[in-house]
């Protein structure tokens, strides 16, 4: 019982059943005790900020009340996928009839809410842009380069290695038959044949 205390404090619940006398006697009494309902109903109504569920379970303000309240955390719970078909199936008055079933109830709904939120917290923020970084090598950038000032346009992302050097290579040769003869010195590796 004081794990269960625990944490709904660390959930954030912060209404009258952190006393552990009247937590305990709100468990004894289940769905006919109004603190009982209305732990149950914030625990659902926190996870629906998280879910978006459309089904709301709302507290009871007498034990008269406790079957419209069975009936609606039973399609919460339907909702939510629960899978734990004691709390949704038989009897709607035998549901929760014995504290070890309330206990497993409140168990279950602070274990979803802490895992929303867990889930919540790992998200990454809509609001930043991912921002990449690239680290070109030497000779990505020298290539960048000389494609720049030989104004050749971005290549396509098809083009192989060697597709691209020869282009390169023709568009050097080009480059260097119109341009002035004082302009060009002598080449720094010279093609021999065999």
């Amino acid at each position: 019982m004081d794990d269960l205390l625990e944490c709904l404090q660390n959930m954030g619940y912060e209404g009258p059943l952190l006393d552990s006398s009247r937590f305990d006697e709100a468990l004894k009494k289940g769905a006919k005790s109004t603190d009982f309902t209305s732990l149950v109903a914030w625990l659902s109504e926190q996870l629906s900020i998280f879910g978006n569920f459309e089904e709301r379970v709302h507290p009871t303000s007498s034990p008269e009340d406790s079957s419209s309240f069975l009936l609606e955390l039973s399609t919460f719970l339907k909702e939510l996928g629960c899978v734990n078909t004691q709390f949704m199936s038989g009897n709607l008055n035998q549901r929760l009839a014995t504290r070890d079933e309330r206990m497993l109830l409140l168990e279950y709904l602070i274990q979803e809410l802490m895992a929303s939120k867990i889930i919540e917290a790992k998200k990454p923020d809509a609001g930043s842009k991912l921002q990449v970084t690239i680290h070109e090598s030497d000779t990505a950038k020298c290539l960048k380069d000389m494609s720049i000032a030989l104004e050749f346009g971005k290549p396509p992302d098809t083009i192989t290695a060697g597709q691209l050097f020869n282009k390169l290579q023709g568009k050097l040769k080009t480059v260097v038959t119109s341009a002035p003869k004082d302009l060009i010195g002598k080449p720094l590796i010279i093609e021999r044949c065999c």
